[in-house]
């Protein structure tokens, strides 16, 4: 045993603080001593050698001793000295009095610095990675003098968002028409990552904006899940921006569609909530009053008012844009489609379809099928 072995096997036995030792030899590999022999909580410290000797880099960075604090419970004190010796103690759990005192001690026999326990500073998990990336980002900050780029102004970000906020779709469009701006930072390498990451940034802003406008929250955040997932799918940079303005100018017509709302009568846009919800049931126009706890007559009257078309005329025009949006994106069979739209029969659900778009459900799907002229435009 050397005398640094028994110096520390000193301090443990008056403190009860386990203690590990780690060396670097001149293959740079590291070993270890545990004292005690059997203190199976150092373990963690004594997986990978590789780890460690990045760790004890990262220590002699640092350059005085410290306390770290791995969890909310359990504190290691630590430091290297001059030769490349790093010693760590505990972990303790409740009296880091006791754990500055040996680092402290044993600091002052390893290298002649004194230091009293009230220096050794803790450090939590979180600070301590934030002081090993500091010279990371340090050379972050010189290479971006190289690329002379900036990020947008406040200002730019601001008009855009707010117009969002208003459903101003005018003042959009007229943003889409100036000059790309430049300042767009550096948060990626790579040009396609980068207007990736660029576009996630613009879903999340362009939705919480929508939600500040007056958007229902579910449907802004249902349109956030549909634009990253189209995100993922879309490989080029062109398609990528016309995404991204296609999600803005959508975000926007939704405020738009709200605040219109806002300005009708409370009873029709709590009736056409109602419908909205229950389109693959069978309901009646009173079944719509008796949960709004207004009388079906007068229901019926200002709903015709507003809207110009009855309740009736409303659920079936509704019905039939869901069934349209099936027959283009979907091969389930017309019958299947029928039913889930609460049509007594597929001729009824013929009749009343042709009633609304002037051709047939299969005339429609003939026309308008979108999965098989994209698959053709795929291959």
């Amino acid at each position: 045993m050397d005398r640094i072995e028994f110096f520390l096997n000193r301090l443990y036995v008056g403190s009860r603080v386990p203690v590990s030792i780690y060396k670097r030899q001149s293959d740079e590999t590291v070993k270890h001593i545990c004292i005690p022999k059997e203190n199976t909580d150092a373990v963690e410290w004594n997986r990978d050698d590789e780890a460690i000797a990045r760790w004890m880099k990262q220590l002699e960075e640092i350059g005085k001793p410290f306390i770290y604090g791995s969890t909310e419970t359990h504190f290691y004190g630590m430091f290297t000295d001059d030769a490349g010796t790093a010693v760590v103690w505990g972990p303790v759990q409740e009296d880091l009095r006791r754990l500055a005192n040996v680092t402290a001690s044993s600091y002052f026999f390893l290298t002649g610095r004194q230091m009293i326990e009230e220096e050794v500073e803790i450090h939590w998990v979180g600070e301590y990675h934030i002081l090993q990336d500091a010279k990371g980002y340090e050379m972050y900050l010189l290479d971006k003098s190289e690329w002379n780029r900036i990020h947008n102004s406040i200002e730019y970000e601001t008009v855009f968002l707010e117009a969002i906020e208003r459903g101003d779709l005018e003042k959009l469009f007229e943003l889409s028409k100036m000059p790309e701006p430049e300042g767009v930072g550096q948060v990626a390498w790579e040009e396609k990552k980068r207007m990736e990451y660029l576009c996630v940034a613009s879903v999340t802003l362009c939705c919480r904006a929508a939600v500040r406008g007056g958007a229902n929250p579910e449907e802004a955040y249902d349109l956030s899940d549909y634009f990253l997932q189209k995100l993922q799918q879309t490989k080029d940079m062109k398609d990528m921006k016309k995404l991204t303005f296609d999600m803005e100018l959508t975000y926007a017509k939704l405020v738009r569609k709200q605040k219109s709302r806002q300005k009708k009568n409370l009873h029709v846009e709590r009736c056409k909530d109602y419908i909205a919800n229950h389109l693959r049931t069978n309901f009646k126009v009173h079944d719509i009053a008796d949960e709004l706890s207004i009388n079906r007559t007068y229901l019926s009257k200002i709903f015709s008012q507003n809207e110009g078309m009855t309740i009736q005329q409303y659920i079936l025009r509704e019905r039939c844009e869901h069934a349209s949006n099936m027959l283009r994106y979907t091969n389930y069979p017309i019958s299947i489609i029928a039913n889930y739209f609460c049509f007594s029969s597929q001729s009824h659900f013929t009749k009343k379809f042709q009633d609304v778009y002037g051709v047939t459900p299969k005339e429609y799907r003939k026309q308008n099928k979108y999965i098989e002229s994209y698959q053709r435009q795929r291959q």
